[in-house]
């Protein structure tokens, strides 16, 4: 070591700088290490990334996949769906029909039946009416006798 209080020489500055020069040369090498360790992580990482990149790939093709045929099978639903409704509603629809013509029919019978029955009425009640006034009437010899 140079003492404190002289002037350094040629030789105490050549020493100084071949610790420095090895100093820097160990740091260069362990900058130089720790690079060469960043860059394998970097690819290990890379690497991961791929890897990763081409499971979420295959994930998301087999999730299209399947929301595609997801999408097929509800469109054959709702196809069936409106099929067999509206093959329902028409039969729904026919059995209202018959059954308004067969409502119409009685209600013509239960009008035709009603009329009839006042005709009857008014037929038996002349009948009554003409049978209280030959029973009231004197007897009449029959002609001719």
């Amino acid at each position: 070591m140079i003492p404190e209080n002289q002037p350094s020489t040629k030789k105490d500055i050549a020493k100084l700088e071949a610790k420095f020069d090895s100093g820097f040369d160990a740091t260069k090498k362990v900058i130089a290490e720790l690079a060469t360790k960043i860059d394998s992580r970097l690819n290990a990482t890379q690497g991961d990334i791929s890897r990763l990149d081409a499971k979420i790939d295959a994930s998301t093709k087999r999730l299209a996949m399947e929301i595609v045929k997801t999408q097929g099978s509800v469109n054959d639903l709702e196809t069936r769906f409106t099929k067999t409704m509206s093959q329902n509603t028409d039969r729904i629809l026919t059995a209202l029909d018959r059954s308004a013509r067969i409502m119409e029919a009685d209600n013509r019978t239960v009008t035709l039946h009603g009329s009839i029955l006042t005709e009857v009425q008014l037929k038996l009640q002349n009948h009554d009416q003409r049978l209280a006034r030959l029973e009231s009437a004197p007897e009449q010899p029959a002609p001719g006798h």
